[in-house]
């Protein structure tokens, strides 16, 4: 059965690839949990359709986050915490 993966599937495929595997790994598994589709005319237009729409808006954002990062450069940040002794954190300062 040939399908074309909607998803990353370790060690199987990556998300746009169309692979042949087993009749019934494809029926019971892959398409019901939505991570693989029967390759035909449609499924194929309908998932390079997606493709664009998301690469465009990647493109989008990396372009806004670009601008953030050019409006930053140069700045100093400052931040507060409270010490105890010896002048030391409490806890960490991370970039969570």
């Amino acid at each position: 059965m040939r399908v074309i993966f909607l998803e990353d599937v370790p060690r199987i495929a990556r998300a746009g690839e169309i692979r042949e595997v087993a009749e019934g790994y494809g029926r019971n598994f892959l398409i019901p949990r939505k991570l693989a589709a029967p390759v035909s005319q449609q499924t194929t237009g309908r998932f390079e359709a997606q493709q664009r729409v998301r690469v465009k808006n990647q493109e989008k954002m990396k372009a806004e986050l670009a601008k953030m990062a050019d409006q930053l450069e140069g700045k100093e940040i400052v931040l507060k915490a409270k010490v105890g002794a010896k002048d030391r954190l409490y806890g960490s300062i991370t970039s969570a």
